[in-house]
């Protein structure tokens, strides 16, 4: 009796195996995720630290809340204190008193229109001009 599994295991060894959606992906037919539009659907926008090092002293989504288009928005004090990480949980999900490299996730926003964010480069606009105006900080040693 031969082994199922090793006959399994060798079913596409030295075989050509097609790609059934190379034609459409070559001529840019192919449906991704990024491309689904469904009805009443939200955009999510993600604001980021510009700054390496330093302790958040406050952090206002007032003014990101309140432009046109924007459902809600999301702070580190919105969230259960959760840590995860690739190898060691170790990080919060949105920093919290201070950031540890540029690009940290200080806060959300979700809304009807992609670009609705605090922090999405079409959203740079109605007093979310700079992401400096969202929060205030000092560099660490500034004290």
């Amino acid at each position: 009796m031969t082994n199922s599994v090793e006959s399994l295991s060798l079913l596409y060894v030295g075989q050509d195996v097609p790609m059934v959606d190379s034609k459409e992906k070559a001529t840019g037919k192919a449906i991704y995720f990024t491309d689904l539009k469904l009805p009443k659907m939200l955009h999510g926008a993600i604001l980021r630290s510009p700054f390496a090092h330093a302790r958040i002293l406050n952090i206002d989504l007032s003014k990101a809340a309140s432009l046109l288009g924007v459902k809600a928005v999301i702070a580190a004090k919105d969230l259960p204190s959760v840590k995860y990480g690739p190898q060691m949980p170790d990080r919060n999900i949105l920093a919290i008193d201070k950031v540890r490299f540029m690009g940290e996730e200080v806060g959300s926003s979700s809304g009807h229109q992609p670009g609705s964010g605090p922090r999405s480069p079409r959203a740079d606009q109605g007093g979310v001009r700079a992401t400096s105006r969202l929060f205030r900080s000092r560099r660490i040693g500034d004290e």
